[in-house]
């Protein structure tokens, strides 16, 4: 009996030394199937997170080969930790570090992928909403009416609009007028019975007539929706200048294609050099409009805006005789979210002032931060409080772009990339292509260059002048010639400069 005792106990203590080695298969083999669970998935959300930033295109082959090495070498680390009982729990708790991590990094980056592959391939659409214009109080038979239409340049969208419009009224009889303002006064004059108009034109119009509400009466026309036209051209290599037109819009909500502009920057892009030259030119600049003004006739540089942003931009090229390729336009809406996703900036002012728009926001001579969004369009708005008054919004409106450009040309532009392009998607209207933002964005993480920002804007003016949309004098701002002549000049030499 004792014998067998003996023999039990050796037998106990013999699994138990087993237990503590850990060489007891019933124990075993769960855990190493842990272990190679956890493998798996590291493996595979490595490959899946690697795919993700391929696709995003953002990262340079160096700081991509980097991520992929490190991975890498975190699963053979893992695999090889794993072999050896002392670093086995260490290994799996690794391993479950890098997944959690990983699956966080698949989740942010595959968001990130889907957002662009919609981008890129969404089409963007324009609504033109054209009304009728009647004096108040009248009741008029709009299918026997006699119509005013006004001239569009192209006039594409108008006819279309038209030809829609008969579908309710059957054959409209009209007479076309050159201006909205043309076309009203010969309402007022009883000529016509009614206006057929773009309702972005009626800005003009309400210029004229301060009772605009009280005297007209407005119903819903039609509207037309257009495709935006893709711009194909895409400066990838970033071996070529190129021009972006920039509009700023005094107004909220959604952007369209018309409406004045108050701010009128060209962001001029030299890759090669590494420099930007900003020109502001002050949007009551007296300009010749091409599509807009017969020969002889000028306008305010703001009221191309209401035939639409491509008019500007014909405007701004016959001025300095250049070559404009991308557009964007913003508005306060967009400039809320600007500054929602970069954050604060520092600007420097030139004059002290309160601003008119917002009147508890206050301005030094000196370094100015913008913490919010209203103090930002506080800044940017203001001219009645300025020495300058319009030269020094412009001026404002360069030095709020510099501190914007020195943010996000950072490296850390990599953790906003995603927000930065929601903006541009959701509140900038625009025909820059993603690919350019891209190749732009790729660029700067991977040489980190210094940026040297130049600004310049044209001296001018301010007396009356005829206005071609208004049909009357209007303040205006003449341009000096040989300001002109300097900053087309300076634009074509700093666009050759390599």
């Amino acid at each position: 009996m004792s014998r067998s005792n003996n023999h039990q106990d050796a037998k106990t203590r013999a699994y138990i030394k087993k237990y503590n080695r850990g060489d007891d298969l019933s124990l075993k083999k769960p855990l190493n199937a842990l272990g190679a669970v956890l493998l798996l998935l590291q493996l595979i959300l490595s490959i899946v997170f690697l795919s993700h930033l391929d696709k995003m295109d953002v990262l340079p082959v160096k700081i991509f080969s980097t991520v992929f090495l490190i991975l890498l070498t975190a699963f053979f680390g893992c695999f090889l930790l794993g072999l050896i009982r002392k670093t086995r729990m260490f290994s799996r708790v690794l391993s479950v570090i890098l997944v959690f991590c990983l699956g966080f990094g698949v989740f942010y980056t595959s968001k990130t992928v889907d957002f662009l592959n919609r981008f890129n391939n969404k089409t963007k659409t324009l609504r033109s909403n054209y009304v009728v214009l009647v004096k108040a109080g009248e009741d008029v038979d709009l299918k026997n009416a006699k119509f005013a239409i006004v001239n569009e340049g192209t006039n594409v969208i108008r006819d279309k609009a038209i030809a829609q419009y008969e579908k309710k009224i059957g054959k409209m009889n009209s007479t076309s007028y050159g201006t909205a303002v043309a076309a009203v006064k010969a309402l007022v004059a009883d000529e016509v019975d009614a206006v057929f108009v773009n309702e972005a034109h009626l800005v003009a119009v309400r210029e004229v007539y301060d009772d605009f509400d009280k005297r007209f009466a407005m119903s819903e026309g039609t509207a037309i929706t257009t495709e935006v036209e893709q711009n194909t051209k895409d400066y990838t290599a970033l071996k070529k200048s190129f021009i972006i037109y920039l509009a700023g819009n005094d107004e909220e909500g959604k952007l369209t294609q018309t409406g004045r502009t108050d701010a009128n920057v060209l962001i001029v892009v030299n890759p090669v050099i590494h420099k930007i030259l900003l020109v502001s030119t002050p949007r009551d600049a007296y300009t010749y409009q091409p599509g807009i003004t017969p020969a002889g006739y000028r306008d305010k540089l703001t009221h191309a805006g209401n035939y639409g942003v491509s008019y500007t931009m014909d405007t701004i090229e016959n001025l300095y005789g250049i070559d404009i390729d991308y557009y964007a336009k913003i508005n306060f809406t967009s400039m809320e979210d600007l500054m929602d996703v970069i954050g604060p900036v520092t600007v420097y002012s030139e004059d002290e002032f309160w601003s008119w728009n917002y009147p508890e926001e206050h301005y030094v001579v000196g370094d100015n931060k913008l913490d919010t969004s209203r103090r930002a369009l506080g800044f940017l708005r203001e001219r009645y409080g300025l020495v300058g008054g319009d030269f020094s919004r412009g001026r404002n409106h360069m030095v709020f772009l510099k501190a914007v450009f020195k943010k996000i040309m950072s490296p850390s532009i990599i953790v906003n990339y995603l927000d930065l392009i929601k903006v541009v998607d959701k509140a900038v209207l625009s025909d820059i292509p993603t690919s350019l933002l891209t190749s732009l964005a790729k660029e700067q993480i991977d040489k980190n260059y210094s940026w040297d920002i130049e600004s310049m804007a044209p001296s001018g003016t301010p007396q009356y002048a005829y206005s071609y949309q208004i049909g009357g004098e209007v303040s205006v701002t003449l341009l000096d010639e040989d300001d002109v002549a300097e900053v087309s000049e300076k634009i074509i030499s700093f666009m050759n400069k390599r």
